[in-house]
């Protein structure tokens, strides 16, 4: 039995894609998963990868659907939710080093699941004139946040997925495109 199916027999009455992603064991990750392991979960057509989160300099809490950027080396599988602490090595390439999307509230110094394919219904992204088949990718301005780009233009920035809905209620669903490293 791979480790991907050992996990979902684990989250039977707790999916990986529900509730907080906290502690030294998160909810989703089998006690086996390796830093930087991926699993796909067939069922719901989604992928996810298993992290460490460290807040850095000037935190930002994480949330369910804030976008997780990676900390310095991707190869390091540490990931932070403060845009200025991605490792870009100029600070305006920053909004290229997306992770993936964080799952719940996340402690520093604790590991959890990010996802990184398949739609989540509730990605942050407060732009109200974002509609279905925007790009969505990360905000140059806010943490955590995406924002779209019209679709019929042409992104500048890493794609984390496509608006799958019109935004609404500040975040927006989005069929993440993450699966591929930078």
């Amino acid at each position: 039995m791979s480790k991907f199916a050992t996990l979902l027999v684990k989250n039977l009455t707790t999916p990986l894609n529900e509730g907080p992603q906290t502690g030294t064991s998160p909810l989703g990750a089998p006690p086996s998963a390796s830093l930087g392991e991926r699993f796909y979960d067939p069922t719901a057509v989604k992928s996810y990868q298993y992290v460490k989160f460290t807040a850095g300099t000037g935190s930002v809490a994480t949330a369910n659907g804030a976008v997780a950027y990676w900390l310095g080396n991707p190869a390091n599988f540490t990931v932070t939710s403060k845009l200025a602490n991605a490792g870009a090595t100029t600070a305006a390439n920053n909004q290229n080093f997306v992770a993936g999307i964080f799952l719940g509230v996340v402690t520093t110094g604790n590991f959890t699941v990010i996802q990184t394919g398949g739609i989540h219904s509730a990605v942050i992204d407060t732009t109200a004139a974002d509609k279905q088949g925007a790009a969505i990718i990360a905000s140059a301005t806010t943490d955590g946040e995406a924002v779209g780009v019209a679709a019929g233009t042409a992104p500048t920035n890493r794609v984390i997925g496509w608006a799958t809905a019109d935004q609404g209620s500040g975040t927006i669903a989005v069929n993440i495109a993450l699966d591929r490293d930078l």
